[in-house]
């Protein structure tokens, strides 16, 4: 990649310091606002996403911004080398560190100016390799079997970190562009077929699922109801049980009654079996601000 125009230190601390000023909830619009102008506030949000120009706290907000800004050749180039430098995501990934938001500007530049990515993808660390395995192989674009079944067995890993959050993913199937809206364990499949059928299909795929729901960072139990109906018993309470139950939805670390339920009522648990968890919970109920594990002692004894 050619070596782009150097920002001076008095324009990167004036930068620097707008976007520390604008940072919060929408930071393009903020700075439009500051600025008066969209099309600034955009070249301003790139122009700091080329130059370094972000720390710890404002880095996402950046790239949250750009995303939803319009590419051209020269901010795919940006977006291109960024990758190579970019802090990987710890939350909400459909990959391990690849956010469903940086997978759509990914594949809009990808599909636009794919060189710019080709060029650069030598010196991206593992996880951005991955997710542009994972754009690419969407697009049609060729890449080698052995990185697609690694992207494929990825996604199931993904499910540890965070919410699906009816992340759409697009995709081009035969030339035609299409989209998999990714809710649930089953969908989340179907996304893995389109990347490696083999792999989607196979044991191992639906054993890194099962690891990967066994970390409870899932967002709700419906996602992964299919998951948790298998699991042994005392691994399916011990899940729930690290949870609040709440009488209606009100955060990712939560169940609904009737989400156990629904889980409970399609197993075979036998009753002595329900009823030793549900002493077993009670017994230890309560204490270090833990979440209360009555409740769902009193659904298992009934």
């Amino acid at each position: 990649m050619p070596k782009r125009p150097s920002l001076s230190s008095t324009a990167k601390k004036a930068l620097e310091k707008r976007i520390k000023r604008c940072a919060g909830y929408d930071l393009l619009a903020s700075l439009v606002v500051e600025m008066g102008d969209e099309a600034a506030a955009a070249d301003a949000i790139w122009q700091a996403l080329e130059h370094d120009v972000f720390d710890e706290g404002t880095e996402w907000g950046l790239a949250i911004a750009a995303a939803e800004t319009e590419i051209d050749a020269n901010r795919a180039e940006i977006l291109a080398g960024y990758l190579g430098r970019m802090t990987p995501s710890s939350w909400t990934s459909i990959l391990p560190g690849w956010p469903w938001w940086l997978d759509q500007i990914v594949h809009r530049a990808y599909g636009a100016f794919p060189k710019a990515f080709d060029d650069a993808s030598a010196s991206y660390p593992p996880w951005a390799k991955r997710g542009l395995v994972f754009v690419k192989k969407r697009l049609g674009a060729a890449v080698d079997p052995s990185d697609a079944a690694e992207c494929a067995l990825a996604l199931a890993r993904g499910l540890s970190g965070g919410r699906f959050g009816g992340s759409s993913i697009p995709l081009r199937v035969e030339g035609v562009e299409s989209a998999i809206e990714v809710v649930d364990v089953e969908s989340l499949r179907t996304l893995a077929t389109a990347i490696d059928p083999n792999v989607a299909a196979s044991d191992v795929w639906h054993e890194a699922l099962v690891a990967s729901t066994l970390e409870n960072r899932w967002s709700d139990v419906a996602s992964v109801a299919s998951v948790l109906r298998e699991l042994p018993l005392p691994l399916l309470t011990a899940r729930l049980a690290a949870r609040w139950c709440s009488t209606s939805k009100n955060n990712s670390n939560s169940y609904t009654m009737s989400e156990a339920l629904d889980v409970f009522a399609s197993r075979h648990d036998l009753p002595s079996e329900l009823w030793a968890e549900a002493n077993s919970l009670w017994k230890v109920d309560g204490g270090d601000g833990a979440p209360p594990k009555k409740p769902l002692s009193t659904l298992l004894a009934y």
